[in-house]
């Protein structure tokens, strides 16, 4: 898949990816962990295929459960209003 190719240090986190599949009904969505140190999230993906929600582990360290969810949450919005780009280009 695509993304496995943007960093070798993303891991899906099984219990966030569960959790957002059950809250969003999307089955084609994953969240996971990038062992980097970067303090931020990001949503990334093509619809209808595989979307990915990524948070810095130093972000994620740092919160508790319902700030985690909260952030994947705002990603997910990303994601459901269509605020993906490429190359610069917003997606419809």
């Amino acid at each position: 898949m695509f993304y496995r190719y943007i960093s070798s240090d993303y891991k899906v986190d099984t219990e966030l990816t569960h959790w957002l599949r059950t809250y969003s009904g999307l089955n084609n969505i994953e969240a996971g962990i990038l062992n980097k140190d970067l303090k931020n999230a990001f949503a990334m993906g093509i619809k209808p295929f595989k979307q990915v929600i990524e948070i810095g582990k130093p972000l994620i360290e740092q919160m508790k459960e319902e700030e985690q969810k909260t952030i994947i949450l705002h990603e997910l919005g990303h994601i459901k209003y269509n605020h993906l780009n490429i190359n610069g280009q917003k997606l419809n």
